[in-house]
């Protein structure tokens, strides 16, 4: 599968930006292109398992729905508590 990070500026940009969204891109491509919703019974693998799904989902809804700014200075805190909690998930993402 081709991978593309989709909210990289042409040109410059700092290595801890590009980490932050090809992690999130990777999430992104995971709920939008593998879809495991339809793949995996969460709720079937264990309480474990649904509660990862259910992170999965807030993270994803967090970086697509509710970050504005992609750039903004001020919301590197925030980044990087969204970017912990996808990291604590990541061996869940397995369709």
């Amino acid at each position: 599968m081709k991978f593309q990070i989709d909210k990289i500026p042409r040109g410059w940009c700092d290595k801890d930006m590009i980490l932050f969204h090809a992690c999130f891109q990777c999430l992104v491509d995971f709920v939008e292109k593998e879809k495991p919703e339809t793949l995996v019974d969460w709720q079937g693998t264990g309480p474990e398992a649904l509660e990862a799904w259910e992170e999965m989902l807030a993270c994803y809804g967090w970086y697509k729905h509710v970050r504005k700014d992609p750039w903004a200075n001020d919301s590197y805190d925030v980044d990087q508590d969204w970017l912990e909690r996808l990291v604590k998930v990541r061996s869940f993402m397995w369709s």
